[in-house]
C-alpha cells in the first residue's frame, strides 16, 4: 500500500483515493478543508494559492471566483455587496462610479448597470420609477414639456393626444381643449384662473 491510496478494511484492493480528498494512510480517507484542493489519489492537501481563486470543503480543483462575489481569502467566496461591483476572479469588491445617478450596483453585480429607462438611480444602491412629471434616461429625471405629459415610469414624454393639451411643464396628464379653443387660449384661460 502507498499514501494516495485507499484500502478500508475488507476491500479487495486498493484504489486512489478520491478526489476532494486526501489519505495520508490508506485506511484514512479525509475531506480536503476549506482553502485547499485534493485531486485524485492526493496523500496530502494543496493549498489554494492562485489570487481570485477559492476552494471550498472538498475541493478536487481551484475554482475562480465567480463574477458578483469576491473571494478575500482562498475559503471563501462572499457575495458582491449592493453599491460594489465584483467582476471574475475579485479578491475585493469595487466601489460603484457614482456618476450623477446614470450608474448602480445592486447585490451580486458583476459590473456596474446603466439605470435603465423610465427608472431613477437616487443611489449606486437604489432604483425607483420616475415620477409622475418627469421622464428619465440615464438615471436622471427631466420634466415633462408643455404639450406633453409624463405618466410615473416615463423614459420619453408622450405628446398629448389630440384634442387635449398642457400648458405647464411636469404634467402627469393632458386635459380637453374647449371646441374652438387653441392651446394658447386654454393657457390664457388657466392664467385668468390664478389671478
Amino acid at each position: 500500500t502507498s499514501r494516495g491510496t485507499y484500502c478500508p478494511e475488507g476491500s479487495e484492493r486498493q484504489s486512489y483515493c478520491t478526489a476532494g480528498f486526501f489519505c495520508p494512510t490508506p485506511i484514512e480517507q479525509i475531506v480536503c478543508p476549506a482553502g485547499t484542493y485534493c485531486t485524485r489519489g492526493s496523500a496530502s492537501p494543496r493549498n489554494c494559492t492562485s489570487k481570485g481563486s477559492y476552494c471550498p470543503e472538498g475541493s478536487e480543483r481551484q475554482l475562480s471566483c465567480k463574477a458578483g462575489f469576491y473571494c478575500p481569502t482562498p475559503s471563501e467566496q462572499i457575495v458582491c455587496p449592493a453599491g460594489f461591483y465584483c467582476p471574475i476572479h475579485s479578491t475585493e469588491p469595487r466601489e460603484c462610479p457614482d456618476s450623477n445617478g446614470m450608474y448602480y450596483c445592486p447585490e451580486g453585480s458583476a459590473s456596474y448597470t446603466v439605470c435603465p429607462l423610465g427608472m431613477v438611480c437616487n443611489s449606486t444602491t437604489e432604483t425607483a420609477p420616475c415620477p409622475a412629471g418627469y421622464y428619465c434616461r440615464s438615471g436622471r429625471a427631466i420634466e415633462c414639456p408643455v404639450r406633453y405629459y409624463c405618466k410615473e415610469g416615463s423614459s420619453k414624454p408622450t405628446i398629448c393626444p389630440r384634442g387635449t393639451t398642457t400648458t405647464e411643464k411636469g404634467s402627469a396628464e393632458c386635459v380637453k381643449v374647449e371646441d374652438n379653443e387653441s392651446g394658447a387660449d386654454l393657457e390664457l384661460r388657466w392664467n385668468r384662473k390664478g389671478e
